[in-house]
């Protein structure tokens, strides 16, 4: 195979800075974070100079949850290759989960002259945009992104988020955006709930499902919630779509019955751990918010 290849070519040259390199995209489109990583880091130990691998590893550490490292990675590729657009863009939404939206659109705008057919940089410039409460520009960023990418689902999403936060938005016009949403992009995955206890008198198990689990408004109100659940009658369960947490996650872990890190299942797999819980009521807490899953 290719990687074979790529070995043997550097068997023969170990400084082979263009195998070195292949084997490193090869591992990271595989998803081989690891073995990326060490080539990535051996190519610029030669040839510190190569914003393709400056990005990568950017990738790689917010893949890995570490956000600094990640911000340092992009910031050193765009400070060689300025132009480069995929580090801007990651640059870019890097910054907006550092709550630096200007920065950010600084960014986007630079990567959008570049390349103005970049469905993702305009759909982080629309994040970005929300984040600073400018509700119908960002509106305008997730429809140009549609226009681009019409299945773009996160677009549509932020899309909705944005018509909830403007002012001259009507009641009418979310509502057909909504159904929209629904038509394009809700889809049930076929769950099995046969042999569901239906005895009146057992506790009902809720479940709690958010990406805000933490030190954000919508945790910082459960706090006020999740301990006032009358155990006698309820089984609280959380389903925490995040990475990490903070003391107010603390809180809210130390108040449930069953806490669970649901960040790396994909929807099919979340869905069929809800269902093995045997949840009875599920309150999603994130709309189509950040980190939301609907």
């Amino acid at each position: 195979g290719a990687e074979a290849a790529f070995d043997r070519a550097l068997a023969l040259d170990p400084g082979s800075l263009p195998a070195r390199a292949a084997r490193a995209d090869l591992r990271f489109r595989r998803g081989e974070r690891g073995g990326a990583a060490s080539d990535y880091r051996a190519l610029l130990e030669a040839a510190p100079d190569t914003p393709g691998a400056w990005n990568a590893l950017g990738l790689i550490a917010s893949g890995n949850g570490k956000a600094d490292e990640a911000l340092a990675h992009f910031r050193r590729a765009v400070a060689i290759a300025p132009d480069l657009v995929p580090a801007l863009i990651n640059l870019g939404s890097t910054l907006i989960g550092r709550h630096a939206p200007s920065e950010a659109l600084d960014c986007l705008d630079h990567a959008l002259d570049r390349d103005p057919g970049s469905a993702a940089a305009h759909l982080n410039r629309s994040v970005a945009l929300l984040n600073q409460g400018r509700a119908r520009e960002a509106a305008d960023a997730a429809r140009q992104t549609l226009a681009l990418e019409p299945g773009n689902a996160a677009a549509m999403s932020n899309l909705l988020a944005a018509l909830q936060y403007d002012p001259d938005c009507d009641a009418a016009t979310r509502r057909r955006a909504a159904f929209d949403w629904g038509a394009r992009f809700a889809s049930l995955p076929q769950i099995d709930h046969a042999g569901r206890d239906r005895n009146p008198a057992r506790r009902l198990k809720l479940g709690y499902l958010s990406g805000d689990l933490r030190g954000h408004p919508v945790g910082i109100y459960l706090t006020a919630v999740l301990p006032h659940h009358d155990r006698a009658g309820w089984e609280v369960h959380c389903y925490a779509n995040q990475r990490g947490g903070d003391a107010i996650t603390d809180k809210l872990r130390a108040s449930s019955d069953r806490w669970a890190e649901v960040a790396t299942l994909d929807d099919a797999r979340l869905a069929q751990r809800i269902a093995d819980d045997r949840i009875d009521i599920l309150i999603d807490l994130s709309g189509h918010t950040n980190g939301n899953r609907l």
